[in-house]
């Protein structure tokens, strides 16, 4: 029970962005889950290891521990342990079993948004101190997740990674097109004429939150809004406005 609490506690310590609570209830939950092992799938020995690993702690030592544990098992662990190994194997020179490790992660943790964001996170301040991987990209999307959850603290250090990976900060809410007069006169934002550019390609929700690094329900979202100030006849029928709209403009 007690590694379980710590487990908690460290749960809300990386919500919040404090890094040293985090630290502190990690080490004394994988102390605790190391002397009772279960075979519950607690998710800080992952999470352990990926927060070690980043911070250059034992080489891939953290990852190889965990794993000895029954209660580093399970999908979210996984997710988290592929994502320290990615850490791990590009400190040592192995490029491409970096990448099979965090597509891994990626299938892993995806299903969870809020864990997968934070742990992409984590690895992104990794790859900005060492010149690897597309911590720009990783910390987009993070940001986005963090924005529609309300998550203040970890949307400010996400802002704060871009900065120093020397990147540009969205501003909430804004997009990169100009609107044009017609729309702006339906309500269309920057954002949403973002969306309905790529829309008017026929790309799908999910390809679109890759292009623009949000997340598939903050563009179901705007496309949802594109649909009601448009009056289109479903997305097909957005699609051919958006094409015939941004063509005159």
């Amino acid at each position: 029970m007690a590694a379980h609490a710590e487990s908690v506690q460290a749960d809300l310590a990386w919500l919040e962005d404090d890094g040293d609570d985090l630290r502190r209830h990690l080490a004394a939950g994988v102390q605790l889950g190391g002397r009772t092992p279960t075979a519950a799938p607690l998710p800080h020995w992952g999470l352990w290891a990926l927060v070690w690993t980043a911070d250059g702690r034992g080489g891939d030592g953290p990852g190889q521990l965990a794993r000895t544990s029954p209660a580093a098992a399970g999908r979210v662990n996984r997710g988290y342990l592929s994502y320290a190994d990615a850490i791990a194997h590009h400190r040592a020179g192995r490029p491409a079993d970096a990448a099979r490790s965090i597509a891994a992660g990626d299938e892993a943790l995806q299903l969870t948004p809020m864990r997968w964001h934070h742990a992409r996170r984590v690895m992104a301040e990794a790859a900005i101190q060492g010149g690897w991987g597309d911590p720009v990209g990783w910390l987009r999307q993070a940001l986005a997740c963090f924005e529609e959850d309300g998550r203040d603290k970890l949307v400010h250090r996400c802002r704060e990674l871009l900065r120093r990976a020397g990147a540009p900060v969205p501003r909430r809410g804004r997009g990169e097109s100009t609107v044009p007069a017609e729309l702006r006169a339906l309500g269309v934002t920057s954002r949403e004429v973002d969306v309905l550019k790529l829309v008017g390609e026929g790309l799908t929700n999910r390809v679109i939150a890759e292009r623009l690094h949000l997340s598939p329900r903050t563009v179901e979202s705007h496309v949802a809004s594109l649909l009601a100030r448009t009056s289109a006849d479903g997305r097909a029928g957005l699609a051919a406005f958006a094409n015939s709209v941004l063509e005159r403009a």
